[in-house]
């Protein structure tokens, strides 16, 4: 039969396998969230007149006036 190991090889403080999870869900959320933001703020907003809608050249006798 199998002996239990002694008191020194066992470990005393270990995180419940939930509590690991857990955090590192959250810590991946965050992370992926942080690096969303960063990336969106980082892209640089686009130039005031790329806005601006296109408009039509004027036209007369089939040519662009």
């Amino acid at each position: 039969a199998a002996q239990p190991a002694p008191q020194s090889y066992r470990r005393e403080k270990v995180v419940s396998k939930r509590l690991f999870t857990l955090t590192l869900t959250y810590a991946l959320a965050v992370t992926a969230m942080l690096a969303m933001l960063m990336y969106v703020r980082y892209q640089g907003d686009p130039h005031q007149l790329e806005s601006l809608p296109d408009l039509k050249p004027p036209v007369k006798n089939d040519e662009i006036a």
